[in-house]
């Protein structure tokens, strides 16, 4: 994302997910019932997991939406899909980015429900310095934790981070 931000390349909305919530959002995707769908959801665990070698416990997850001209778009696409193969990234397709662009407006409804039954939640956001994203996540991570123990909440609080905003300098993230 930073790599889009020096380069000036801004889709319409570009969201970047932390693996913690990467495996939230796949908790809600569910499995099929269809034979046909089970198997091609096994196939592509198979090929991002033995083939492309990623870790399921490590992925990230960006979501990008792209507007404008038929030009515009084909210029994005081909700066995004290029940036993201530097990285070993990859296209997920249109469907995979729809249920990750509704993920993040999910949140906020969950947050209200779970809280009906004595949860806490909530969400922050701040802008940092690109340089200082990992380590933003780490310390507000580790606070959080360390408060919830310090307190006496005995289940770990879930803790996930996501960019959501991108700029040359800085970038804005939300907890």
């Amino acid at each position: 994302m930073h790599d889009l931000a020096k380069n000036r390349v801004h889709p319409a909305s570009v969201r970047l997910i932390d693996n913690l919530q990467f495996r939230f959002a796949a908790a809600f995707s569910g499995t099929s019932t269809s034979f046909l769908k089970s198997f091609m959801q096994r196939i592509a665990k198979f090929y991002l997991t033995k083939i492309r070698g990623y870790d399921p416990y490590k992925l990230s997850l960006a979501t990008l939406l792209f507007e404008g001209s038929k030009e515009e778009v084909k210029y994005q696409e081909k700066m995004v899909y290029s940036l993201a193969a530097k990285y070993n990234g990859m296209q997920a397709g249109e469907t995979n980015g729809k249920r990750g662009y509704q993920l993040t407006f999910l949140i906020a409804y969950i947050r209200d429900f779970v809280m009906a039954y004595n949860f806490i939640a909530e969400s922050m956001e701040t802008s940092v310095p690109w340089s200082r994203v990992n380590e933003l996540c780490q310390n507000t991570r580790k606070s959080i934790l360390e408060n919830a123990k310090r307190l006496g909440i005995k289940i770990e609080p879930f803790v996930t981070f996501r960019v959501t905003l991108l700029y040359e300098t800085v970038h804005s993230a939300n907890v």
